[in-house]
């Protein structure tokens, strides 16, 4: 892992092993869509094991914790170019192959 900017490398699925949910609201930046995010699902295969791309939270109400890279989208921002940038802006990756896979409604991507 690069200490100085939380990113890991891809892990294994199965050392993920429990992920917390919290409540908690962080205020809005300035200037992004007001419920409208985007999470960047990256993942391939190493040999027969699929691999994830996770990032760990270096500030806010998350701190500490991995998550998928993403984050809020910007006013007048396309969503892919939205999705470009959090990638690169969180992990460094550049030009990936990107393809939408699910789109999901207010409270429809969080269980309980």
């Amino acid at each position: 892992m690069n200490k100085a900017s939380g990113i890991r490398k891809p892990i294994n699925v199965a050392e993920v092993t429990s992920v917390s949910l919290s409540n908690e609201t962080a205020p809005l930046p300035d200037g992004v869509i007001r419920g409208l995010s985007i999470d960047n699902l990256i993942f391939g295969l190493d040999g027969s094991e699929l691999k994830v791309l996770l990032i760990k939270h270096g500030e806010g109400i998350r701190m500490g914790d991995w998550a998928l890279p993403g984050g809020w989208i910007k006013q007048e921002e396309d969503l892919r170019d939205a999705a470009r940038r959090l990638l690169r802006d969180l992990t460094g990756v550049e030009h990936p192959y990107l393809s939408q896979l699910k789109t999901f409604r207010q409270g429809e991507s969080l269980p309980g």
